[in-house]
């Protein structure tokens, strides 16, 4: 197997430097190209579909799976068991990992867009050089507030050079019904819904870790939990966060709702654009592609939502509740 690693390496023999030298500097620009026809050859740029269709397989079908599990168990080279799964504990881990893929490829998302956008020109190197999470959040920031400009290029250039390639592909045909500028439109309300939802920092590193409980610098996360209500269950997050309330730092308690549904969408959506960028790089290296595989979004975020929301009456609860803790009264004395 060929796995591509993003993330650079980290040398324990070297010696800490202030202000070090590029790793830019003196870099022999003869494989430059080699490197860049080798990310695209081998990146998975189909990872969150195939992940979701299993995923959803096991949602759908767990009978069916734990009926393989119990029968022919389960071998991965040297390693192999028997060992059992509980219906429930399918269920829960299920939901789990829709939950984590829900955030995962938006972050992919959101970091494939800024490195195409700042790319000079690899792509690898551009991914191997952001490893800082927080110019990464800044940059997300900035791309929730609607400002799209990156050297000096705004959304309507990264539109059609990055997520159709109209530059290099010259017959492509738009959606009838769908003009360029209504799709530009569309990619921004879903990078800007993107961004949104990765900057809500608690319950994204919850997810990240599991579910379990998770301390970090201004919260504690506890497991999931299933909210009953007068319409029945819906799925949701609850954690414990530290928030200013006039003057001084008080606990609350809030619950994320985690429609699987809503969400389930959203993945294949982004996936789709996910798969238009890499697309289009693979044309820009020189490798063919089939043009027809690019997707135009036809509908924004939000009209995405009011469909779910028609077809299960629970996706209207789908928001944040915040409770404040108990506090003893102060002695006026």
């Amino acid at each position: 197997m060929y796995i591509i690693f993003i993330r650079g390496g980290l040398n324990i023999n070297s010696k800490r430097v202030k202000n070090p030298e590029s790793p830019d500097i003196d870099l022999e620009v003869e494989q430059l190209q080699e490197l860049n026809r080798e990310f695209y050859q081998n990146y998975y740029s189909s990872y969150f579909g195939t992940k979701l269709t299993l995923l959803g397989s096991l949602y759908t079908n767990p009978i069916d799976f734990l009926s393989i599990i119990d029968s022919k168990g389960i071998k991965i080279d040297v390693y192999e068991t028997k060992q059992s799964i509980e219906r429930t504990e399918l269920e829960k881990f299920t939901k789990l990992e829709l939950s984590i893929l829900y955030y995962h490829c938006i972050e992919t998302f959101l970091r494939l867009f800024i490195a195409y956008a700042e790319c000079n020109s690899v792509i690898w190197l551009e991914f191997a050089r952001d490893r800082d999470y927080k110019k990464f959040k800044e940059k997300v920031k900035k791309i929730a507030n609607g400002n799209f400009t990156f050297r000096g290029n705004g959304l309507d250039y990264f539109s059609k050079n990055i997520f159709y390639g109209l530059d290099i592909i010259n017959d492509f045909e738009f959606p009838e019904n769908t003009k360029l500028e209504t799709a530009i439109d569309i990619l921004k309300e879903w990078l800007v819904f993107s961004s949104n939802e990765i900057l809500e920092v608690y319950e994204y590193n919850s997810f990240k870790h599991g579910l379990s409980v998770y301390v970090g610098s201004n919260s504690k996360y506890y497991s999931e939990n299933d909210i009953n209500n007068e319409d029945g269950k819906i799925d949701c997050l609850v954690y414990i966060n530290k928030c200013m309330v006039d003057g001084r730092y008080k606990w609350q308690k809030c619950t994320v709702f985690t429609p699987l549904y809503h969400r389930a969408v959203i993945v294949h959506i982004l996936q789709g654009l996910i798969n238009n960028m890499i697309t289009v790089g693979k044309k820009r290296c020189g490798i063919s592609i089939e043009e027809e595989s690019l997707v135009v979004v036809g509908s924004s975020p939000k009209e995405f939502y009011d469909v779910v929301k028609k077809k299960s009456p629970l996706a209207s609860k789908a928001n944040k509740k915040t409770k404040e803790l108990r506090y003893y009264a102060k002695n006026s004395d």
